[in-house]
């Protein structure tokens, strides 16, 4: 039986530890800021002090939860496990060092501590964070989510030619699965009777599963809802699959993003779906 207590003590510095990050974050920016502007003009010394105190509580915050997670996985059945986190992380961490390694997910404009992402993508391979568990996935979902809404971007940055909805799926999958290394693709199946239901994507750490629906006509957009339908109901009542998204990708603007939500109201789908609309490129729009 796992020990509860040691991994609740887990959730309590990890979620500490987050909520340190964009603070310090910012205060890191203002400061290579002030140096790109004023040149050699010392940065505010209060500017200095605070970025100062983040780092050495973020750093704390780490170093705690680094011992949690070795004491977590320290019991016999987890020697390998244990094994692997030492080849990862090592038997100690550089704490400045882990807290000040910032990154950048343009798409989302978020700075994410790297060392704390690590982790994350570590425990998440274990099954650490439990689907179920929405004080701790919500807030990683709504990340998912805001990379979906910014497909265009995401596409753009990746430098994506879209030519189907095949390598329109392809291109989003392979950019989450850098965020969300357990991503896979069309191979999990929802049963249902007579018949069985394939996701496009599946974010298996946070429990969801994204329909990709790409349409260059508005027939097509409005094939691509009616076909919706039949997938709410195909994955529905699944045990590990609580959260879905239906993302209508279009090439133009073919209903509206006003009228394309009255469309979706009127189906009343379940709440746990929530449907996005992205109007992209066209195709001969994007060799420019």
């Amino acid at each position: 039986m796992e020990n509860l207590s040691q991994k609740k003590l887990i959730l309590k510095f990890y979620g500490q530890a987050r909520q340190l990050v964009p603070p310090l974050a910012q205060i890191q920016i203002q400061c290579a800021e002030w140096e790109i502007r004023h040149g050699d003009e010392p940065v505010p010394i209060e500017w200095i002090e605070e970025q100062g105190e983040l780092e050495h509580a973020l750093g704390s915050m780490l170093e705690k939860l680094h011992v949690a997670i070795i004491s977590y996985l320290s019991p016999r059945d987890k020697a390998a496990v244990l094994e692997q986190y030492y080849l990862k992380f090592g038997n100690g961490i550089n704490a400045l060092r882990a807290a000040t390694a910032m990154e950048h997910l343009y798409e989302i404009d978020e700075y994410h501590n790297v060392h704390l992402s690590d982790v994350y993508n570590f425990l998440a391979g274990l099954d650490f964070f439990d689907s179920n568990d929405t004080s701790q996935s919500d807030s990683i979902i709504e990340i998912l989510e805001r990379v979906l809404r910014n497909t265009s971007q995401v596409l753009s940055q990746s430098n994506s030619k879209i030519t189907s909805e095949i390598s329109l799926q392809k291109a989003l999958k392979n950019y989450l699965q850098v965020i969300f290394p357990s991503v896979i693709g069309s191979t999990s199946p929802f049963s249902a009777v007579h018949k069985q239901y394939y996701a496009d994507i599946y974010v298996p750490e946070l429990g969801v599963a994204v329909e990709v629906k790409l349409s260059k006509t508005k027939t097509e957009l409005d094939s691509a809802i009616a076909a919706i339908d039949d997938d709410v109901k195909g994955y529905a009542e699944h045990s590990h699959y609580r959260k879905f998204f239906a993302l209508f990708y279009v090439v133009d603007d073919f209903l509206g993003s006003d009228r394309f939500f009255e469309v979706w109201k009127s189906r009343n789908h379940p709440e746990n779906w929530t449907p996005i609309y992205v109007i992209g490129k066209k195709f001969s729009d994007q060799a420019k």
